[in-house]
């Protein structure tokens, strides 16, 4: 017979941890109202660091699960709520019945172009000197 070894992995989380950091985090609402409107995506439980991300939206009257979704993401200038007031003056979402949402990224929570660009999803190592990040 052969001898099986496992090798040893991160230890389990506490459940009781990740409850207590759900329960404190922002929740995005069961259902949201026809119109525009603005709600917290909240942050993933395993990564209880990420700060929630408002999001902007436009939800048809007429919406339903076969909707189109547009996403629009802003850029560097974090001006999210420019996009969405000149996407809603072009009616188009209107008109095409599309649902929109655009999420708001601050400064502060996702810093610099990195903290944009990677959603804060990565670790500077100060050792390294070259490859990726």
């Amino acid at each position: 017979e052969e001898e099986v070894t496992s090798v040893p992995g991160p230890p389990p989380r506490p459940k009781q941890r990740h409850q207590r950091m759900a329960a404190a985090a922002p929740t995005a609402p069961d259902k949201l109202a026809p119109g525009t409107g603005v709600f917290p995506l909240p942050p993933d439980p395993a990564s209880p660091h990420q700060p929630p991300i408002q999001v902007l939206y436009y939800l048809p009257e007429e919406a339903n699960a076969a909707s189109p979704i547009l996403f629009v993401l802003h850029g560097l200038r974090r001006d999210s709520s420019n996009y969405f007031e000149a996407l809603m003056a072009s009616g188009e979402p209107q008109r095409l019945g599309v649902i929109c949402a655009v999420p708001s990224m601050s400064e502060e929570a996702f810093p610099k172009r990195n903290g944009y660009n990677f959603g804060n999803a990565f670790v500077r190592d100060p050792a390294r000197t070259e490859g990726p990040l």
